[in-house]
């Protein structure tokens, strides 16, 4: 495990480009290689990480979406979004956590927090605003967009035939 001092330009799911601090050229390391990054939080974000970790899902959710105002690097937004992709899913709020994800997805199609895609794993039919959004992502161009929309739908009664369609 190597240790280096600098600053991150960019960490996506493909690389993390890395300015060393002695002054060296641009560096890139594949993202699958790295193991940590400790990064300078702004305060929201540090905020809503503490109240993820209490478990305080919308005073955490509420911090973030500060964070995302404040923070200025694309990289560490990214994180941010990432980690109120998991506050809307523990609320049990779908619909946000689709489109916050998808918001991390555009940013990074690689993104190294593919794993949060939240799909719906129930035949119990979609209600309220995630038939809403469902319906939208259905016609969105990216394909996980629509993998979202089917998977809220397919338990639905009026759209679960559009949407076993887009998944087969």
């Amino acid at each position: 495990r190597i240790t280096l001092r600098g600053t991150v330009r960019d960490f996506t799911g493909r690389t993390l480009e890395f300015l060393p601090g002695a002054g060296g050229g641009m560096q890139s390391f594949p993202a699958a290689e790295v193991v940590e990054v400790d990064t300078p939080r702004i305060d929201s974000h540090r905020r809503g990480i503490q109240a993820l970790s209490a478990w305080q899902m919308d005073e955490a959710t509420t911090a973030f979406d500060q964070a995302l105002k404040e923070e200025q690097r694309q990289w560490v937004r990214r994180d941010i979004l990432a980690l109120s992709v998991r506050c809307a899913l523990a609320r049990g709020d779908s619909a946000s956590a689709g489109t916050r994800f998808l918001a991390l997805l555009q940013s990074d199609p690689e993104t190294r927090q593919f794993e949060l895609i939240p799909l719906t794993w129930t035949a119990a039919p979609a209600e309220g605003e995630l038939v809403t959004q469902g319906r939208v992502w259905l016609s969105h161009s990216l394909e996980a967009a629509r993998l979202l929309g089917a998977s809220a739908l397919l338990g639905n009664p009026q759209h679960g035939a559009e949407a076993e369609k887009e998944l087969n």
